[in-house]
């Protein structure tokens, strides 16, 4: 999360920028005459690129892009982006570099991942976000931007079977489709891994979002979870006519991530592991009631998993093979995915741990760890605002360029791992 002082920058910033605009009896959303704001396609999917141009402004003129997305009217994201025209009077957000703002540089989604917070109002990044073309301290144009995190005809439909709690994310189709199950870290509950299971849908899977902890139903904190919970849930996915459970892959974050190596290292049903922030070793639970009491995060047949407690651990060599997750049992390839500036743990060095185990066991084809220069724990799909996520480690640039280039990453990677046999 940004710091208050860099929050109130940005929306004093925006609140300057319009406060002197003339407004007009057109339309919001009408273009003034003369200077015309296009943003094109006027709606897509949460991890698509839009095109964002002005046109009609003179050659080398001076305009400022203010992007906004409203929660109940009121102001809850918010990004600057100053640019020069070119000899043509255009200004065109994919080659044209902000020198100030948000963000600064070439960035054709700049002006959607650098939004930062204008009240605290922070709970949903995607919606409509509605563009000002600011001349002179005047609005000249303006332009709106409709953001889905669903793609056209998904189901959502909730899962309670079996004992599980989930949300499958499912689109039309003629033959079963190879599923990603998708669990999310330490924050608990359901919404995380639906944010993340939702635009795999796009992309041609089936996604469930799944819960472990601190829902209705389960269990209240991540303390004793059994392994054999995600193993129902692989089982539950073998009794969907519309499910290929021949073709499921696992995806966690953080401890999510701990989980979706340790369930794999379990069954010969996992396909390929994708895990972001990933642990190499098996930690302790977290307990809000009594956080200083050592006890199991995760159970197998009943028995408490050993774990470790301290991250010293992770120099003792002892210790990690102790401690440490046997990805050498994972039946197909590992993804590991992680910011080389975490602050909530070293998951870095940890993907690193993890592909020395896997290449000392002759495990690692078609495996990689993926480590980002000036990114953290937040590490998401592209085109998200990184404002809310800073708090957990990286830059702005860092973790924006992380969001891309690993998603994109990720699809790949499935890809072979699911859809080629």
């Amino acid at each position: 999360m940004p710091t208050n002082r860099l929050t109130s920058t940005f929306a004093a910033l925006a609140i300057s920028l319009g406060a002197g605009c003339v407004s007009r009896p057109a339309r919001p959303d009408e273009p003034a005459a003369g200077v015309s704001l296009i943003v094109s396609p006027e709606t897509l999917l949460v991890d698509q690129q839009a095109s964002i141009v002005a046109k009609g402004l003179r050659p080398h003129q001076t305009a400022t892009l203010v992007g906004t997305l409203k929660r109940d009217s009121v102001r809850a994201l918010i990004s600057t982006a100053v640019f020069r025209a070119n000899g043509r009077g255009v200004i065109d957000v994919a080659i044209t570099a902000a020198d100030s703002g948000t963000y600064t540089g070439v960035d054709a989604m700049g002006p959607i991942w650098s939004m930062a917070p204008g009240t605290d109002r922070t709970d949903n990044e995607i919606g409509v976000v509605h563009f000002d073309l600011v001349v002179d301290g005047e609005r000249r144009s303006a332009a709106r931007l409709a953001r889905l995190d669903l793609a056209s005809q998904t189901r959502r439909i909730p899962v309670r079977d079996a004992g599980l709690v989930g949300t499958l994310f499912i689109a039309p189709h003629d033959h079963p489709r190879p599923v990603v199950i998708v669990i999310g870290g330490s924050e608990g509950g359901l919404e995380s891994a639906e944010g993340r299971a939702a635009p795999f849908v796009a992309h041609g899977y089936a996604a469930l979002a799944l819960a472990y902890f601190r829902t209705e139903g389960l269990p209240r904190e991540l303390v004793n979870i059994p392994l054999e919970y995600f193993e129902r849930a692989i089982s539950w996915i073998g009794t969907q006519a519309e499910l290929d459970a021949s073709r499921v892959a696992l995806v966690g974050v953080s401890r999510g991530a701990e989980a979706a190596l340790l369930v794999a290292t379990r069954s010969a049903r996992v396909r390929a592991v994708v895990a972001y922030a990933p642990s190499s070793m098996v930690w302790g639970g977290l307990d809000r009631a009594n956080p200083d009491s050592h006890v199991a995060a995760w159970t197998a047949g009943g028995i408490a998993l050993e774990s470790g407690v301290g991250r010293r651990l992770l120099d003792s060599p002892d210790s990690v093979m102790r401690f440490g997750i046997p990805v050498e049992r994972i039946h197909g390839p590992v993804l590991l995915i992680a910011g080389d500036s975490d602050r909530v743990w070293p998951s870095a060095t940890m993907a690193n741990q993890i592909m020395a185990r896997l290449r000392a066991y002759g495990h690692s084809q078609n495996s990689a760890a993926l480590i980002y220069h000036d990114a953290g724990h937040g590490i998401a799909f592209p085109f998200i605002p990184v404002a809310p996520r800073l708090s957990l480690g990286g830059t702005p640039s860092g973790l924006a360029r992380a969001d891309r280039e690993s998603w994109h990453a990720v699809l790949a990677f499935l890809d072979q791992a699911l859809k080629r046999d």
